[in-house]
């Protein structure tokens, strides 16, 4: 056999001999969840986030289908200074879509991450409103605080008692059901009273409209905060003996 003959088979056995011992590796494609962000904090963006070693980041507003791989970890948001505001533990689950909330109530409180799955949510019966709310005021409420739900009544003109929302925690648990006005006398305005702590008296604190005028139904499942605001003429008195600014807002109406 020449030399050249030589070469070549024994080039060609060494290649068999590798493609023959080489193992078969099974390499699955990595699959994904998509997440949207709806980021209101202010002044706080661009925002950098982490999971399961990757990195994206998101502006004000939604940032939508936001990729991130399947399973469970821990999601870490940080502002565009670098300091932290969320590290929570998350699941992922393959072709999934979940709504996410970024937000901070005011300047001197924590980041709050929020699921608005409220369109799940089953509806109440008629004459009845589902709401789920939160105690976001630490320094006039440090525990918890009654929320008084008014409606104004058409035939007399003046606001009529809905029900009372009782021992507001300062966080975010599971709707409960609340006694709904007639709302064939009503144009759909919530409002919202609070007895201020040093006085004890009841005060105004906010609106919810829950009158869709474009197709005339109601809207029966809200999320609510009951938020604070450092204002030197505000009506409350915090625990610091400053005064505050207190208002009930609508975070989600369905």
């Amino acid at each position: 056999m020449s030399l050249h003959k030589k070469i070549t088979f024994t080039v060609l056995s060494i290649i068999f001999f590798l493609f023959a011992c080489k193992k078969e590796i099974s390499i699955e494609a990595q699959k994904f969840g998509l997440v949207n962000l709806n980021n209101q904090t202010t002044n706080l963006s661009p925002l950098s986030m982490s999971f399961k070693g990757g990195v994206l980041s998101a502006n004000e507003g939604v940032t939508p289908d936001l990729r991130l791989p399947i399973g469970k970890d821990v999601l870490n948001i940080k502002d565009n200074k670098g300091n932290l505001l969320i590290d929570t533990l998350i699941n992922i689950e393959e072709n999934s879509l979940r709504n996410l909330v970024l937000f901070k109530p005011s300047e001197s409180s924590k980041a709050i991450l929020l699921e608005n799955n409220q369109d799940k949510e089953p509806k109440p019966e008629a004459g009845l409103i589902k709401i789920k709310i939160a105690n976001l005021a630490p320094h006039c409420f440090p525990t918890t605080v009654d929320v008084v739900m008014k409606m104004m009544d058409y035939n007399y003109g003046d606001e009529v008692d809905m029900d009372v929302i009782k021992d507001v925690q300062p966080a975010f648990a599971d709707y409960k059901t609340y006694q709904l006005f007639d709302i064939s006398y009503s144009d759909g305005n919530l409002a919202f009273f609070i007895n201020e702590p040093v006085s004890n008296m009841s005060k105004r604190t906010g609106f919810a409209d829950i009158n869709d005028y474009n197709t005339g139904k109601f809207f029966n499942v809200l999320t609510l905060m009951v938020i604070e605001q450092e204002n030197a003429n505000g009506a409350f008195t915090g625990k610091d003996g400053k005064k505050y600014s207190i208002d009930v807002k609508a975070l989600f109406i369905n």
